[in-house]
């Protein structure tokens, strides 16, 4: 899958945290990946398993 992964840097929550969102390069889809960056980190990581 082609992907890019970058900060919703104009959504941030109460704690100014920014989400992380996946753009799908091949379908022209933007998403929410993960509501914080440990969130991101973690679901890495869960990935790569």
């Amino acid at each position: 899958m082609y992907e890019r992964l970058n900060f919703d840097t104009s959504a941030p929550d109460e704690r100014g945290e920014f989400p992380v969102i996946r753009y799908d390069l091949m379908n022209d889809l933007i998403e929410e990946y993960a509501p914080t960056f440990a969130g991101f980190l973690e679901q890495l990581i869960d990935e790569r398993k």
